[in-house]
């Protein structure tokens, strides 16, 4: 019996090793993909930033400026998309829901940081500083008590298929989830109303009617960034299920494995056209929520409630309190980080509105500075643009360098924006 008692205890250890390993893995992984799903997004909005002139007064064609332009963007672009996916496959499958939500944070302090690093106008605040201490503090706290050990799924493929499907019908779960859908639906139907009544309005003054609108649409898009986050929290969900799911499959390497699924199909394919529902209208709502509040209010909201409804899903859909995975103790420190996360958020969210604000600000004030009366623009000497072999103008007209200047700030301006939504 002794001996029998400690190779249970050396597995029981081993797949606590394996556990932590994954947790490790799936943390690291995070790290490393934000930082470069980040770089790829501050290198697309530098592509906008371009002017035709460089610092040292060396003026290039519009020829070259498109160009390095589109490879800077492309570049972004597909480092961007690429990270995105394969860092989220890895996470999916090595991190529980507990730790999935805090860790999407991360990347905004690379946005940050890397903005400060490659973006003009860009610098490190106190508040920057503040924000990621604040982050990083949270996201330790929920990775250290989020890190529980999992109940071990030995059965085959069946059993898991079977196992997915209890948890998906469990009375608990099914009330959370059934419920949290009443409270998007009231949301929107509250939502119509207040459209409805803002166009119903009657006879009451201008400036009494523009006030009760804009408290309107404030209220509007603080239901959509709800309704928002809510979805985007369940469709993390099934797209763990989904993920663990396929992967099973891949590996299973059984004969039994379509009949399997033959026999099963309807629980892949339901969770796989539910979850392109709920993206669907999470993409619609949070684009509904933009076109009322601006992003230092929607995100953060939508970080929040994301948060929260991850938290509870994990809860309910895995029963972590019920089969003991998880103490008050450590649900109690993870609920604590994160609302340090939340915090961080907030900072960092504020610290960006302020570098767009003065960004505008400096595209206004160029604007201003640099106009020509009709006069001046007809008097001014002409300085004949010549393009040399490496495709560099030497000299450029004063319109035309004002012109295009002024575009390109004015691009981006408007793209900065762009890439808010």
């Amino acid at each position: 019996m002794s001996v029998i008692y400690n190779i249970s205890n050396k597995m029981a250890v081993l797949e606590e090793s394996n556990n932590s390993q994954k947790i490790a893995l799936g943390c690291f992984v995070a790290l490393v993909s934000s930082a470069l799903q980040s770089l790829g997004i501050v290198l697309q909005r530098k592509s906008h930033l371009l002017v035709p002139q460089d610092g040292h007064g060396i003026i290039y064609s519009q020829h070259n400026l498109n160009k390095k332009k589109r490879n800077m963007w492309v570049c972004g672009f597909f480092l961007f998309i690429i990270t995105n996916i394969l860092g989220s496959l890895i996470q999916i499958t090595t991190l529980p829901l507990i730790l999935l939500s805090p860790l999407q944070s991360i990347g905004l302090i690379f946005n940050s940081v890397f903005g400060c690093m490659l973006l003009p106008d860009e610098i490190f605040t106190v508040k920057l500083m503040v924000g990621t201490v604040v982050i990083f503090i949270g996201a330790f706290l929920v990775a250290y008590n989020g890190n529980f050990e999992q109940t071990p799924e030995n059965g085959g493929l069946e059993f898991k298929i079977d196992l997915l499907i209890k948890k998906i019908t469990a009375t608990s779960f099914l009330m959370w989830f059934v419920g949290t859908f009443v409270i998007v639906g009231t949301l929107l139907t509250v939502n119509a109303w207040l459209k409805w009544r803002a166009n119903n309005l009657g006879k009451i003054s201008r400036r009494r009617k523009m006030k009760i609108r804009r408290r309107i649409k404030f209220i509007r898009g603080i239901n959509y960034g709800i309704v928002s986050g809510t979805l985007t929290a369940h469709t993390f969900l099934f797209a763990k299920s989904l993920v663990d799911l396929v992967i099973d499959i891949i590996t299973a390497g059984d004969h039994r494995v379509w009949k399997i699924l033959r026999e099963f199909n309807f629980a892949p394919l339901t969770l796989t056209l539910l979850m392109l529902a709920i993206i669907a209208f999470q993409l619609i709502s949070f684009n509904l929520g933009l076109s009322q509040v601006s992003t230092a209010v929607l995100y953060p909201l939508c970080f929040l409630v994301f948060n929260f409804i991850s938290l509870i899903n994990d809860l309910t859909f895995n029963s972590l309190l019920k089969d003991n995975l998880i103490t008050f103790k450590q649900l109690l420190l993870i609920v604590v980080g994160l609302v340090a996360v939340l915090i961080g958020v907030l900072i960092i969210s504020r610290h960006s509105t302020e570098s767009d604000v003065k960004r505008k600000s400096i595209v206004e004030s160029y604007r201003s500075d640099h106009q020509y009366s009709l006069h001046d623009l007809i008097g001014s000497p002409g300085y004949g643009s010549t393009e040399s072999e490496s495709g560099i103008l030497k000299k450029q007209s004063p319109l035309e360098f004002e012109h295009d200047n002024l575009l390109s700030l004015i691009s981006y301006g408007s793209k900065t924006l762009d890439d808010q939504v």
